[in-house]
């Protein structure tokens, strides 16, 4: 072995430990900060340390999840504090097995924050007091729905909150045509990347859901293909209205939770 690789070798071993299937080696490097947990990650697979070429996406997961679950524990922590979250919300109908789904998804899916963050604005919604039990019911059901989202759907779902969709009459573009036209027009300000048909996939899966009104014809009827929708705020239905004041009313705890 040259004396370059040995240098680096010695230096990747400090942040990264080398048998990693020592759990407390493991459990010790996981708790760095994930820039450098990441650092050296990339560094012992750039040497080519025996068996990390596998472990090494394990490894940066599982940092990742690690990051996740102490994020979630912070927060319930505060907002029981707080009284946001009453401190026996774990006897509530749904409070422990929330947890419990919300848990199983970091470990078990591809999770990402704006997942996430939607998983647990609904968790925080569920779990809050001052509830009633048809409330409870529906953020349940809100719940498990936010689970079933990707990244793309929530950010379009948020777009669609975002806009008002009454500017398009008071412009002349009454026609369906110029409805859609607009929508897609805005939507794309709001996403910023621009691509109608990326959109238009993740409208699809929105409007099945339930959370974006079917688009009419000129009539009144639904037809999948159709472009003719009416202009509650942004497209959003009862159900996605719901949703999107669940997330707001999260978001507005964010300075606090930082």
């Amino acid at each position: 072995m040259s004396k370059d690789l040995q240098k680096t070798e010695s230096v990747i071993a400090k942040p990264l430990p080398v048998d990693f299937k020592d759990t407390n080696l493991l459990a010790e490097f996981l708790e760095q900060p994930t820039q450098k947990i990441a650092e050296g990650i990339t560094g012992a697979l750039d040497v080519g340390l025996q068996g990390l070429t596998v472990a090494g996406a394990r490894i940066a997961q599982g940092a990742l999840k690690g990051q996740f679950y102490k994020q979630v524990a912070r927060e319930i922590r505060f907002l029981v504090e707080k009284g946001k979250i009453p401190e026996d919300y774990a006897e509530k109908k749904y409070g422990f097995q929330s947890l419990t789904e919300l848990l199983r998804f970091i470990d078990e899916e591809e999770v990402d924050e704006d997942r996430l963050y939607a998983i647990r604005a609904m968790f925080y919604a569920l779990n809050k007091s001052g509830n009633k039990p048809g409330e409870e019911l529906l953020s349940y059901q809100l719940f498990k729905l936010s689970k079933e989202l990707t990244a793309p759907q929530l950010l379009l779902l948020r777009a669609s909150s975002r806009i008002n969709l009454t500017d398009v009459i008071t412009s002349g573009g009454s026609t369906s045509q110029a409805r859609i036209r607009e929508w897609l027009r805005l939507i794309c300000e709001e996403m910023g990347h621009g691509i109608e048909t990326l959109i238009l996939q993740d409208e699809k899966v929105l409007i099945e859901k339930g959370l974006l009104e079917m688009r009419l014809n000129s009539v009144g009827q639904r037809e999948a293909n159709g472009s003719y929708f009416s202009l509650n705020g942004g497209r959003l239905t009862d159900l996605g209205s719901a949703f999107s004041e669940r997330v707001t009313e999260f978001e507005e705890l964010r300075d606090d939770l930082s």
